[in-house]
Order: C-alpha cells, then structure tokens, then sequence
C-alpha cells in the first residue's frame, strides 16, 4: 500500500512509533511525495535490522569484548 500524503504518513508514523498509542507526532517531517517503509517481522517479537544496524551491532560488541 502506499500512501504519499504528509498528514496521513505522520498519523501512520506516530501509530507506529507509539506502538498503538494515541499520541500524534504532527512535527515530523514529510516532503511532499516521502515514502515511508515500515518493515513489520512475520513474528510477534521478531527483530528485524538493517545491514547497517547488524554492523554496529558487531561493532559495538567487539568494541566491548576488546575494552580493557
């Protein structure tokens, strides 16, 4: 589905960020014609990461496994 209106892509937005909540987060930016991908995992609890985030996830542990 896509849906390329500001106000309908900030009320989707602020849905998800609050994880079903009722506050509306009316300041986040939106050009006109922005796509938004939410990327929702096919189980409850499932985490889904980006390549980036894998990488400094790896990043981050070798850094804490290196720490004197």
């Amino acid at each position: 589905m896509l849906v390329l209106h500001g106000g309908v892509n900030r009320a989707l937005l602020s849905h998800e960020i609050t994880a079903g909540g009722r506050a509306f987060f009316g300041h986040l930016s939106q050009a006109t014609g922005c796509i938004n991908a939410l990327d929702v995992g096919s189980a409850r609890g499932e985490v889904r990461n980006t390549t980036m985030e894998l990488l400094y996830a790896q990043y981050m542990q070798y850094k804490a496994d290196d720490a004197p």
